[in-house]
């Protein structure tokens, strides 16, 4: 059983990532460069937080929507993009972007010890 819902969940996840990656190009495409960088990752960074949201609390605890499957898949892809935008262009984000992230980070960390350790 857990076989099954790692293997329908990695790829689940890595699609996740790419489909709210496209649509963060597409929808701020009229910026220029710097700008729209900074937008993109901190979008990417906003889907991320609220995939995993998602995850931990729609989809594991409501009995209707209840799903092992998608709720690691939004894990698996939230992770990501949190994770690998943020590392790859830390250089390239400026200091307001990279003050809300370190922020959003220490606020979920809080609550994730406050609710689960």
């Amino acid at each position: 059983m857990f076989q099954t819902d790692i293997i329908f969940a990695i790829p689940l996840g890595l699609l996740f990532y790419m489909f709210v990656e496209k649509l963060a190009e597409v929808v701020i495409n009229c910026l220029d460069h710097d700008d729209k960088a900074n937008k993109i990752i901190l979008l990417l960074f906003v889907s991320g937080i609220v995939g995993i949201v998602l995850a931990k609390t729609l989809f594991m605890y409501n009995k209707t929507l209840k799903n092992k499957i998608i709720s690691n898949s939004l894990m698996i892809g939230g992770f990501i993009l949190v994770l690998y935008p943020t590392l790859t262009n830390w250089s390239k984000l400026s200091n307001e972007i990279k003050l809300l992230v370190i922020g959003l980070i220490l606020f979920s960390l809080m609550i994730y010890s406050y609710e689960y350790v």
